[in-house]
């Protein structure tokens, strides 16, 4: 999920590829949009029924299908569950499955693995980094979210509020703010000081995915109803 602060929008993806753009409350309405008129030379617009879907609906470029990665970084030995760049462009975090929940961090330069830590005790299914770049969060299949300083590597604290699978994060632009979404709800962390605030919804529904707009007032979430849900954090 993404959001469009400067034109109050909130762009949703599912997985029939299909796009959606919703209007913020602040939004009288939308500003005008032209239809698209570069289209690949051999595009056919087509039905995105699951049940005809195209055969083919244009022409790839050979640029794409020839697409190889630039190389490959081996470690956990088990599924890799979340991904992350940590602020300086060169470490890759990764996030491990309930075989091997380690969060490794990796340096592209040297293309190799340079530390690893025991972040959770189940599959490490989300993980970010305050836009400080003091905080690096942990959260997963145990319920549990942890908070590590990201200069020394220090464990600093545990929240322990929520009781199912946590799936999404998010933090606020100035980083004082932490989301959580999980199967049991959305609940909302202080991280200076590091302390519980409040729940904003408890629901059986689970949260996926959690995005907060430039302005750091606007939450939005999204999860297995149907439906994108905004909230105000002010």
């Amino acid at each position: 999920m993404t959001l469009l602060s400067k034109l109050n929008l909130a762009l949703s993806g599912y997985t029939l590829a299909t796009i959606a753009v919703l209007l913020l409350p602040s939004q009288a309405q939308l500003p005008p949009l032209e239809p698209p008129t570069n289209f690949p030379p051999n595009f056919e617009p087509f039905d995105n029924n699951p049940e005809n879907p195209p055969e083919t609906p244009w022409t790839p470029s050979p640029a794409w299908q020839n697409l190889k990665p630039l190389y490959t970084l081996e470690g956990h030995g088990t599924a890799i569950d979340s991904i992350i760049f940590a602020p300086d462009g060169d470490t890759l975090i990764t996030g491990g499955s309930d075989n091997n929940p380690m969060v490794k961090f990796w340096s592209l330069k040297k293309g190799k693995e340079i530390e690893s830590i025991r972040a959770q005790r189940t599959a490490v299914l989300s993980m970010i980094i305050s836009p400080d770049g003091e905080t690096l969060v942990t959260a997963g299949n145990d319920a549990g979210i942890n908070l590590w300083d990201w200069e020394s590597g220090e464990y600093s604290a545990t929240f322990l509020e929520h009781r199912s699978n946590i799936l999404s994060l998010a933090i606020t632009p100035d980083s004082k703010i932490l989301v959580s979404g999980a199967l049991d709800g959305i609940r909302v962390w202080n991280l200076k000081p590091q302390r519980p605030l409040y729940t904003l919804a408890e629901f059986s529904n689970s949260t996926y995915s959690l995005a907060i707009n430039n302005n750091g007032y606007i939450l939005a979430s999204g999860g297995n109803e149907g439906k994108v849900k905004f909230w105000n954090l002010k």
